[in-house]
C-alpha cells in the first residue's frame, strides 16, 4: 500500500493494512463530535507494529483513519486526518501492506461499516 486511495480500497474491501513506520503518535485535540484527534509526534520516532482498521467522516465532513497499535495493546486506537495519512505516505515513506479480508467463523453474521 503506497497512498491514502489504495488503503481506502483494501479498508473498503475488509483488508486490514498493517504499518511499520517509525511515525510517533500524540494527541493533538478532540473533535467536536468526541473522539480524540492524534497526528505525528515531529520530535519522537516508534518501531511498533500498527494497524489501519477503517474509516470515516465525522460530522463536518472530515475524514479520518482509525488505526491501532498493536504493540500496545487493542486498546490503544488513533484517529488520524486523511491528509496527514496522504503526507506520511508522500514524505515518511511508511512500509505498508494488506493482509487480505478477514473471515468471520460461519456462526457469525455479516457486518459491513
Amino acid at each position: 500500500v503506497t497512498n491514502v486511495d489504495e488503503l481506502r480500497t483494501h479498508l473498503k474491501a475488509g483488508s486490514p493494512c498493517f504499518f511499520c513506520s517509525g511515525i510517533a503518535i500524540r494527541k493533538v485535540g478532540t473533535h467536536p463530535d468526541g473522539f480524540t484527534i492524534h497526528a505525528r509526534d515531529p520530535g519522537n520516532s516508534w518501531a511498533h507494529n500498527m494497524c489501519f482498521h477503517g474509516f470515516f467522516l465525522a460530522s463536518d465532513g472530515e475524514e479520518f483513519f482509525r488505526f491501532s497499535n498493536e504493540s500496545w495493546g487493542v486498546d490503544v486506537i488513533y484517529n488520524v486526518k486523511t491528509a496527514e495519512v496522504a503526507d506520511w505516505f508522500k514524505n515518511r515513506r511508511p512500509s505498508c501492506a494488506a493482509i487480505g479480508m478477514i473471515r468471520a467463523p460461519k456462526s457469525a453474521p455479516p457486518t459491513i461499516g
